[in-house]
């Protein structure tokens, strides 16, 4: 996960515009290195792209406890 971390961090940073879908990858990287912090913040802005997709609050909700 620290591998695909790196990758998807570098993919964002060569995006034009922001995509919750890199995002939402880059959440689940930090989730699955134990780094609730990292990937709450990474889901929030995938929600802000994107806040029809009710998965990304499910997995926001998850990680925070309801919070």
């Amino acid at each position: 996960y620290k591998e695909a971390l790196k990758w998807l961090k570098d993919a964002a940073a060569k995006l034009e515009q922001p995509d919750d879908v890199v995002f939402d990858h880059i959440a689940q990287a930090y989730e699955k290195l134990g780094d609730r912090k990292n990937a709450a913040e990474y889901w929030q802005k995938a929600i802000q792209i994107a806040p029809d997709k009710p998965e990304y609050k499910e997995r926001l909700k998850a990680v925070t406890g309801g919070r």
